[in-house]
């Protein structure tokens, strides 16, 4: 009896499968991949978020009127290069140069950012030429951070090539595009995911929804009504999909999402998530930053190195550093960017001392700390003051003090719960779609 029951519950579970399929739109595709462990865990991560003491949200906070014009990645799994070069890049490059992405109803495509690059250069990475297949957020991210990426107009996206790799010409035009850092944000978190878009800071976001997702979203279009994204289905990891959140309304409780299947999707190319449902259907969500036009912290003369106090067996340090400068231990270069004297505020750029690649960024008031986790270990960078010191007292420096504690295996498996879980879910799916596949069969 037990073995019967199970057998119908496949056969039903199959066939509810198959008949959701039908709406599926063979044109565009999803395209975001899931990472590995161990890239899920090289990526810095903010392990406790809290408001800044004293901050008061927006209601309502809305930057899709600073983003590029909603595009249509076709039938390539190239959604994450969409969400973290041609969305949110090119989102920073407009808050740079306050520029606008359209003039005379035409777009600027020397303005907005390449997915292409980003897509095709990350597939000859993992030797992946299968063009319907996507990318992860950690190879799209290594892209940018190597690379860059070009405006459009160098590099046009072409959604039946994923193969053809850029010129010399076109690869030193991407290197002014670079990112600094990039650090995944606790999607479970409401309040750290409206506190960064209220600080301009786009949330890139990976969304497992039901196969009623893309169809309905087409029909909200076709029929005029506004789409809400309120699962009706069996959430399905196989449309594992990347998307930008670019505002929230305490009001309506939702928040504003960009996606790339074009403006005659959802409510002109974007779609409103609830709160209630969003830490139900997102699974990553990551900010990025600029790089500087200039590396501030490689050349050794940079370095200060007088004055590090060592406390508690080397995990905690105290010291000061000079705009323009840094401090190295442990491994790691803490770097001055920017110093607001008057303000007392000051922004770090944190970066590996061996291969100079940035790791994170802070921008710190006199007294805040901010904690990211790394691997195995938590880095907490704390502002202590601001104020002179040196063989030049005129010049101010920030006085700052690092602690580098262990992550407990417990806590990393608990971390990692989510993907693992997620995994288990696409086998299961995957294995019930191959039963359904040889009962039809046979």
């Amino acid at each position: 009896m037990i073995v019967l029951t199970r057998t119908l519950f496949f056969i039903c579970f199959a066939f509810m499968i198959s008949i959701i399929n039908v709406f599926a739109q063979d044109s565009i595709t999803y395209g975001l991949k899931l990472p590995t462990e161990d890239e899920l865990k090289s990526i810095p991560y903010t392990p406790a978020f809290q408001l800044p003491s004293g901050t008061v949200l927006p209601n309502k906070i809305d930057l899709s009127i600073h983003m590029p014009p909603v595009k249509n990645q076709g039938s390539q799994g190239s959604c994450t290069a969409f969400a973290v070069a041609y969305a949110l890049k090119s989102f920073h490059e407009k808050m740079e140069f306050n520029w606008s992405f359209i003039e005379g109803g035409n777009i600027r495509y020397d303005r907005v950012c390449s997915p292409a690059f980003v897509f095709n250069v990350a597939k000859r990475m993992i030797g992946d030429y299968n063009c319907k297949n996507g990318i992860s957020f950690f190879e799209a991210f290594k892209v940018l951070q190597d690379y860059g990426t070009p405006f459009w107009n160098d590099y046009p996206y072409d959604e039946s090539n994923c193969s053809n790799q850029p010129s010399q010409t076109v690869a030193s035009k991407a290197i002014a595009n670079k990112i600094s850092t990039h650090r995944r944000v606790n999607h479970k978190n409401i309040d750290e995911i409206r506190y960064n878009i209220s600080v301009n800071n786009p949330i890139i976001i990976g969304v497992i929804p039901d196969d009623f997702f893309q169809p309905d979203g087409f029909d909200a279009y076709r029929n005029g009504r506004h789409y809400t994204f309120i699962p009706k289905g069996i959430l399905n990891p196989n449309n594992y999909h990347a998307m930008v959140c670019v505002g929230y309304d305490d009001n309506s409780r939702t928040f504003k999402v960009m996606n790339s299947w074009g403006t005659n999707w959802g409510n002109a190319g974007y779609v409103d998530i609830p709160y209630a449902w969003f830490t139900g259907v997102v699974h990553e969500a990551y900010i990025m930053n600029d790089a500087y036009r200039y590396n501030l912290f490689v050349d050794s003369k940079k370095r200060q190195i007088e004055n590090i106090n060592t406390k508690s067996d080397s995990i905690q340090y105290s010291s000061w550093v000079k705009r323009g400068y840094y401090r190295e231990f442990k491994n790691l270069k803490f770097g001055l960017a920017e110093l607001d004297s008057k303000a007392e505020s000051a922004y770090f750029v944190v970066s590996d001392a061996a291969t100079n690649e940035d790791i994170f960024s802070a921008r710190l008031e006199n007294n805040e700390s901010q904690t990211i986790q790394l691997n195995n270990q938590r880095i907490t960078l704390k502002l202590t003051d601001v104020g002179r010191a040196g063989k030049n007292p005129l010049t101010k420096a920030a006085f700052f003090s690092v602690i580098v504690s262990n992550v407990s295996d417990i806590e990393l498996k608990e971390q990692l719960a989510d993907l693992q879980l997620i995994n288990n879910q696409k086998l299961l799916i995957n294995q019930l779609m191959q039963q359904q596949n040889q009962l039809i069969e046979h």
